[in-house]
């Protein structure tokens, strides 16, 4: 089960830190053809990494935290569609802090503190439900 360890609210991004058992640490086409299911839009999320400049290029080989972090900006994509902020480019990056212990820095701009909070943790409900399910 993945699990917050620390949260750090910064004038321009959040910072979360998470900690992500060994077996859980990888996305895998299985799991991504279920994510996908319910969040349609996340092999189309422009990405910064060495296969090619969109999520979907990485999105079944790639670390959990790092799909938490998608999940985390659509999920903030999807609040700022309803009309309640100004026009906000959302970005974030994973970092492994010590994968030999699980833990990792995800880190995401927001529009609302409040609710970039409220979008990580239905991430990680949502993740965890999956992974576990």
């Amino acid at each position: 089960m993945i699990t917050t360890t620390h949260i750090t609210v910064d004038r321009q991004r959040i910072s979360f830190v998470v900690k992500v058992p060994a077996a859980q640490q990888r996305t895998s086409p299985q799991l991504m053809q279920r994510v996908l299911q319910d969040f349609p839009r996340l092999p189309q999320h422009s990405c910064v990494n060495a296969e090619g400049p969109l999520f979907g290029a990485v999105m079944d080989h790639t670390s959990t935290p790092h799909l938490l972090e998608h999940l985390t900006i659509d999920a903030q994509v999807r609040a700022h569609a309803q009309g309640r902020f100004r026009e906000t480019l959302f970005v974030g990056n994973t970092q492994w802090v010590d994968q030999s212990q699980g833990l990792a820095r995800i880190q995401v701009n927001y529009a609302d503190d409040l609710v970039a909070l409220r979008c990580f943790n239905e991430s990680v409900t949502y993740l965890n439900a999956i992974m576990l399910g």
